[in-house]
């Protein structure tokens, strides 16, 4: 599978099921669905209205310079139990995925992720996995913007995806190097999430038996400290978990070499989004990706 420059998105992106409330929330994103639901069969039936997926793979493959926004499921969706592919995301942007329960720019059921210089922004999980001992995915130089649901990155265990009870087996490894976070916090959605703190990596559990882990490396947080940028769950942190060269603390005076490309070239990678339109959100999060991803190839050519 190779995929070069599309541009993916619904017909009714802009238009799909938005908010009438507006104005009682940070983000006017896609209607919010009951959490009424207390099985796995009983959510997907009430998500099953909106569902929208930009391309379900099952090979190994490349994805590179395309743009996908607007699904309600998930841009890319990779693998599934019995199939393991190895695939390459690089120079994308991925944004404004971010419907309650669902919401990822790339959903890894099983096998291997390569993120390479990728925007990401508004949406509930940037990435994420499903916990399958084969399951792990390698984020280097990607950006991830000021707008989020849930954590940007994200790996779940077993036990809450259906597997064994207590199974805590989340994936074999999570990998995040040289890359940018800019959301300190979360946006509000009626009925579901409430404005608060918004890590920047989650894990649900611990690496696979005998998995590398996870490793952290020269990323660069809006988060003041590491406790309030990472956050690994049921676990002791951090279990397999290693962490170096990282900073902490605002986007002023960050080392270069740290974190994404972007930050080499002196452009500022956030977006204005004091906006009180949905839509003017939106396209102030896709035009600041644009701007993100030209400061990339700029610095890719002086290198």
């Amino acid at each position: 599978m190779r995929i070069d420059g599309p541009s993916w998105r619904p017909e009714m992106a802009d238009g799909y099921r938005l908010l009438e409330q507006a104005d009682v929330i940070d983000w006017p994103g896609y209607e919010p669905i009951s959490r009424d639901g207390t099985t796995l069969s009983e959510r997907d039936d009430m998500r099953s209205e909106v569902f929208s997926r930009g391309l379900n793979a099952r090979v190994d493959g490349t994805v590179r310079n395309i743009e996908a926004r607007g699904f309600t499921h998930a841009a890319l969706s990779f693998g599934s139990r019995n199939h393991t592919p190895d695939v390459t995301v690089s120079r994308s942007m991925l944004h404004n995925c971010a419907v309650p329960g669902y919401g990822y720019g790339i959903n890894l059921y099983n096998g291997t992720v390569t993120s390479e210089l990728n925007y990401y922004d508004a949406t509930r999980h940037a990435i994420t996995g499903f916990g399958h001992p084969d399951c792990g995915y390698t984020c280097r130089g990607d950006l991830f913007g000021p707008n989020a649901m849930l954590t940007p990155i994200d790996m779940h265990n077993l036990d809450e995806n259906g597997g064994e009870d207590g199974d805590l087996t989340a994936g074999k490894f999570l990998n995040t190097y040289e890359c940018t976070f800019l959301a300190r916090e979360r946006f509000a959605t009626p009925g579901w999430y409430s404005r608060s703190g918004c890590p920047a990596i989650g894990i649900r559990g611990h690496p696979a038996p005998g998995a590398p882990g996870y490793d952290t490396r020269d990323c660069q947080f809006v988060h003041f400290e590491e406790g309030d940028a990472l956050d690994q769950r049921n676990v002791s942190f951090p279990t397999g978990w290693r962490r170096s060269g990282n900073e902490f603390g605002g986007l002023e005076n960050w080392s270069e070499g740290k974190g994404a490309p972007v930050n080499w070239t002196g452009t500022s990678p956030a977006p204005s989004v004091d906006r009180t339109s949905g839509v003017e959100k939106r396209r102030a999060s896709a035009q600041a990706g644009a701007r993100c991803l030209g400061a990339v190839e700029a610095a890719m050519r002086a290198d």
